[in-house]
C-alpha cells in the first residue's frame, strides 16, 4: 500500500512537471533575445523568434523528462521500441528513426537515448517550425505545451518526428519557400507513412486564396465526411499501391464487404474539440481578421482539413493520425487571430475556452496515463 502511494505521488509529480515545462517554454519564448517587429496595416506588431541556445535548452530539457515517463510494461509500445533498439532490429517501415538509431548506438545501447534522442528532435524541430512562421506569438507554445501534442514522442516515436518535419514543411509552404517545403515533405514521409497525407494538403493549400476553390474544397470534405466508408473501399485499394504497410493498418477497420466499420465513440469528438473550436473561430472571425493576418485563408482551409480528418476519426483511428499534423500550425493559427482581436471580452472568451478544453483533455490523458497505466 505504502508503495502504490509513493507510486501515485510520483506520478502526480510528473503530470505537474509536464505543465510546468509547457509554462516554461512560454517564459523562455518570452524573453528570447530575438525579437522580429512587422509591420501590419500601419501597426507594429512583434513576432518573436526563439534562440537556437533557447530551442537546444528546451528540446535538452524535453528529452530529459521523456526518459523519466517510460513504465517499461512489456505491453506499452515503449518496450517495443526498447526492444528493437537493444537487441538491434530494425524499425519497420521508418528510414528515418533507423537512421537515428544507428546513430544513436554509436554511443550506447541503452533504450533511453532512443526515447531522449526523438523527444529531442521532435521538439526541436517543432520550434525550428515555429521560427519560421511569418507572424507568430509565444500562445502558441504555450497551447502546444499545456495541450497532448507534447506526448506523442513518447509513444508515437515513429511519427513525432514526422509531425516535427510536417510543422517545418507546411511553415515553408506558408512562406512561399516551395523547395525547403518539398525536402522536409521527403524527411517527414521517411519517418512516417502518414506524412503523405501532406501531399493533397499541399494542392489544396495551394488553391485556398480564390474563394471559388475553396467553396469547392469545402463542399469536397463534406462529402468525403458524409459518405466515407464507400469511398474508403475505393481509395483503400490504390493506397496498397503506394503504401502497402499503410494498407495493412487500414485493414484492420474493414468489414468483410472491404467498407469500413463505423466505431462511433463520444471520446473521438470531445478530444478533437480544441480544434473544432479554432475552426469555428476562424469562420466567424473572418470578415474582421483576413485581410490583417498573412494567409488567413490559407490557414483557414488548413484548420477545416485538419477538423474533418479529426472528424473521420469515428471510422478509424488513422484518421487521426493523418489529423495531427496540421495541429501545430493551428496554434499558430490562433495565437494570432487572440493577437489581432481587438475586443477584449472575445480575447478573454477564447483563451478561456481553449485552455479549458486543452487542459482538461490533457489532464485526463494524463491522468490515465501515469495514475492508471504507471507511465508510457
Amino acid at each position: 500500500m505504502v508503495g502504490d502511494s509513493i507510486n501515485i505521488f510520483l506520478n502526480s509529480i510528473k503530470i505537474i512537471i509536464y505543465f510546468l515545462f509547457a509554462f516554461s517554454m512560454y517564459f523562455v519564448v518570452e524573453i528570447s533575445n530575438k525579437n522580429h517587429k512587422n509591420v501590419v496595416q500601419n501597426k507594429l506588431i512583434s513576432s518573436k523568434n526563439i534562440s537556437i541556445s533557447s530551442i537546444f535548452f528546451l528540446s535538452l530539457l524535453y528529452g530529459l523528462y521523456s526518459i523519466i515517463v517510460s513504465s517499461y510494461s512489456s505491453i506499452s509500445d515503449r518496450w517495443n521500441f526498447a526492444f528493437r533498439f537493444s537487441n538491434n532490429f530494425e524499425y519497420p517501415w521508418t528510414v528515418g528513426l533507423n537512421l537515428l538509431a544507428k546513430i544513436l548506438h554509436l554511443f550506447t545501447e541503452d533504450p533511453r537515448i532512443l526515447f531522449f534522442g526523438v523527444s529531442f528532435v521532435t521538439l526541436f524541430v517543432v520550434l525550428v517550425a515555429y521560427n519560421k512562421f511569418s507572424y507568430k506569438y509565444p500562445l502558441a507554445v504555450l497551447l502546444m505545451g499545456v495541450s497532448l501534442f507534447n506526448t506523442y514522442s513518447f509513444y508515437l516515436l515513429k511519427q513525432a518526428p514526422s509531425i516535427a518535419f510536417g510543422s517545418l514543411a507546411l511553415a515553408y509552404l506558408f512562406n512561399k519557400n516551395r523547395i525547403k517545403a518539398l525536402i522536409s515533405l521527403v524527411v517527414s514521409i521517411l519517418f512516417h507513412e502518414a506524412a503523405f497525407i501532406l501531399i493533397p494538403l499541399f494542392l489544396v493549400l495551394e488553391g485556398a486564396k480564390k474563394r471559388g476553390f475553396r467553396v469547392i474544397e469545402y463542399a469536397f470534405l463534406i462529402i468525403i465526411i458524409l459518405f466515407f466508408s464507400s469511398i474508403s473501399s475505393i481509395g483503400i485499394r490504390y493506397i496498397y499501391r503506394f503504401s502497402p504497410y499503410l494498407t495493412e493498418q487500414v485493414l484492420g477497420y474493414t468489414n468483410s464487404k472491404g467498407d469500413l466499420q463505423i466505431t462511433s465513440n463520444l471520446q473521438s469528438w470531445v478530444k478533437f474539440s480544441p480544434y473544432y473550436f479554432i475552426t469555428f473561430l476562424a469562420f466567424f472571425k473572418r470578415s474582421s481578421l483576413h485581410n490583417k493576418i498573412k494567409n488567413f485563408d490559407k490557414f483557414l482551409v488548413l484548420s477545416v482539413f485538419t477538423s474533418a480528418l479529426s472528424i473521420l476519426s469515428i471510422y478509424m483511428y488513422w484518421m487521426f493520425r493523418f489529423a495531427i499534423y496540421g495541429y501545430f500550425p493551428m496554434f499558430i493559427y490562433f495565437s494570432q487571430i487572440v493577437q489581432f482581436e481587438r475586443k477584449s471580452f472575445d480575447k478573454v472568451f477564447m483563451l478561456c475556452i481553449m485552455f479549458l478544453l486543452l487542459v482538461l483533455l490533457t489532464s485526463r490523458f494524463l491522468y490515465q496515463i501515469f495514475i492508471i497505466a504507471g507511465g508510457f
